[in-house]
């Protein structure tokens, strides 16, 4: 269940980056995910 949790906040915030900054944000995605996640 953690697993699965920690998969699908880290898709949402991949989606919501990508709305907010299209181009950079998109090709930065996974490991900005990773960090986002390891600070909360």
């Amino acid at each position: 269940m953690k697993l699965a949790n920690l998969i699908t906040t880290q898709h949402r915030y991949m989606t919501r980056k990508r709305y907010l900054c299209s181009n950079d944000t998109a090709k930065a995605a996974p490991a900005d995910t990773r960090f986002a996640i390891n600070e909360r």
